[in-house]
Formats: structure tokens, C-alpha cells, sequence
């Protein structure tokens, strides 16, 4: 809303950023500012002459304007992929042209400064505004950080009193938040070993039903793709969620859905080592189960078949 603060304006995000997905389309419904979508790559980027063709900064009194363009480090949607400093800095170079602001939603930010090994004043040099986590990755119990210049963030204030966003006593977050800075980063190579070794599980079951690309796992998101009809990815997660007497492995390991075929794991400090071996071994079983009920289900229709 500081950015785009005349109402029709517009901003230029990629189809699988957060803000577009699970905001209740709250850009249009406060903001009053259009999103022109452009289609994400696999890492999370995206085709910069779209953004070219896309921008609008003329005076045509038919068309609206650019206000902004968002992009997302790490991308949630593609994995929790590290956006390339490469394509940062070219981004950059073409917003600066028509001095359109760039803000990075950088909800795991500190997870891209582990993985890339590049500070995070690095990352956001060409950054008009910033948002990352104190939750999300660093483990607090709550909070959120927005960074800009002090003129941005005055109006920021201005905006959240308005929309009912302050907050008393603060400073129980903000201490939470400093040990966060303090003792939290540097773990979070942990993380993302953890979730590699999920991943590496997953990927020698060589199992027809669920399926990683080893390439794409960077951070501490897995996503696993169920490409296979006889189990979908509600049949998986709830499955993973539930317990039964009968089960060798009688652990929960909970997991969200994406979509239809595909579920999301995120690994974070609570989780340990032995907590990984045991998740291994319950999406074994699992897999193992739906294959088996498969069988005796294909089985029992050939039979069927075979009495007629």
C-alpha cells in the first residue's frame, strides 16, 4: 500500500508468489492496485522481457501504471529456491530505467543468505523495500520485519495504524527477534541438511507414486509430487497424519497439500535428526501401503473379470 497509493494502480508479480495465492486478494480489496501476472520459471524467477512488455509508464489516460514489481526469496511455491543474484541485479537494471520500486518478500530470507553464502545486504542491495520473517525459519514466536528508507516506513506506520496493526509491548517480540538474529541463522544449514536427506529418502524408493527433483532442494522446503493416480496428495498427507495400531512406524508427520498432486515439507529447529529418519521411514510405509492396496484392489477386479 505504500507503494502502489493511488488506487488503480498496478504491480507486476510472478503466478506462484505468495502475495498473489493466499491474500484473499487483499492487493485489490485495500490497496485498490491490479496484479499483471507473469509466469514463474521452476526456480522461482521470471521472464524478464514479459516484465519489459509489461511495464506501463506512459500517459495514456486508457491504461493504469506500474507501481511496483515483488518478487519472492526464497520462493515458497518452487521449493523454497534461492533467486539468483544474477537475475536480481538484471531486474534491477530494468526498473531503474523507469524508477519503478522493487520489494522482496523475503519471508525466509536468512534461509537465502545460507544457502547462497552471499549477506543478506548483498541480496537486497537493489531493493526498494524488504519483509522477512522472525517466525518462519528463525524460530520465534512471532513477528515480522519491514525494512525500507525512513520515509518509507513512516508512511508504512501510517498505513498499519490504519489498518489496526499496532502492537503493545513490542518489545517482547523485538527480544525474541534479537535472539533469533544471534543464535538462529547459523543453524539453518541444519535445516536445510535435514531436508535434502528427506529428500534423498524419498528419491531412492524409486517408488512409482511420489517423486522429488533432488536439483530444485536448496532450503528447508521439500515439495513431493504424487504423480500417480493411485494415491493423491490428500490420500498421502492424511495418511502421513494418521496413526493405526497396525502400523510398524507409529509417527505423525504432518505435511500440506498444494494441490492435487503435490504436498509441501518444512523442516525447522524443532526437528532433529532422529525426527527425519523416523518421517523416512512413515512415508515408506505409506508408500509401501498404497502400493499394496493397489495390487489387491487390481487383483480382486481381474478376478471379478475373470467369473463373468
Amino acid at each position: 500500500m505504500v507503494h502502489c497509493n493511488q488506487r488503480g494502480s498496478e504491480f507486476i508479480a510472478g503466478h506462484e508468489s505468495h502475495i498473489f495465492l493466499y491474500e484473499q486478494g487483499g492487493s485489490a480489496s485495500l490497496a485498490g492496485a491490479q496484479c499483471s501476472l507473469v509466469t514463474n520459471n521452476s526456480d522461482g524467477t521470471f521472464d524478464l522481457d514479459e516484465v519489459r512488455k509489461r511495464i506501463r509508464v506512459n500517459t495514456d489516460f486508457h491504461e493504469t501504471f506500474t507501481s511496483l514489481i515483488l518478487v519472492e526469496n526464497t520462493h515458497n511455491m518452487c521449493g523454497g529456491q534461492v533467486i539468483p543474484l544474477s537475475w536480481l541485479d538484471q531486474l534491477h537494471s530494468i526498473t531503474s530505467l523507469h524508477n519503478i520500486p522493487i520489494h522482496m518478500d523475503g519471508a525466509r530470507l536468512m534461509n537465502a543468505v545460507m544457502q547462497s553464502k552471499v549477506p543478506a545486504s548483498r541480496i537486497v542491495r537493489d531493493m526498494t523495500s524488504v519483509s522477512f520473517c522472525l517466525s518462519k525459519s528463525l524460530g520465534c514466536p512471532m513477528g515480522s520485519m519491514l525494512c525500507g528508507s525512513d520515509k518509507f516506513i513512516s508512511h508504512a506506520r501510517r498505513i498499519r495504524k490504519l489498518l489496526g496493526g499496532g502492537l503493545r509491548q513490542s518489545g517482547i517480540v523485538a527480544a525474541a527477534g534479537l535472539v533469533a538474529f544471534d543464535e538462529m541463522i547459523d543453524r539453518l544449514q541444519i535445516d536445510h541438511d535435514n531436508t535434502y536427506k528427506i529428500a534423498k529418502g524419498i528419491h531412492c524408493l524409486q517408488s512409482e507414486l511420489i517423486r522429488v527433483d533432488l536439483d530444485k532442494v536448496q532450503t528447508n522446503i521439500l515439495m513431493v509430487h504424487v504423480a500417480d493416480e493411485r494415491m493423491s496428495a490428500d490420500d498421502f498427507s492424511k495418511r502421513l497424519a494418521t496413526v493405526k495400531e497396525t502400523d510398524t512406524v507409529k509417527v505423525i508427520v504432518k505435511v500440506s497439500v498444494r494441490h492435487a498432486k503435490c504436498v509441501r515439507i518444512v523442516l525447522h529447529w524443532e526437528i532433529d535428526e532422529n525426527d527425519v529418519e523416523k518421517a523416512i521411514e512413515k512415508i515408506y510405509m505409506v508408500v509401501k501401503e498404497f502400493e499394496s492396496n493397489y495390487i489387491s484392489r487390481k487383483m480382486q477386479r481381474l478376478c471379478i473379470a475373470s467369473t463373468k
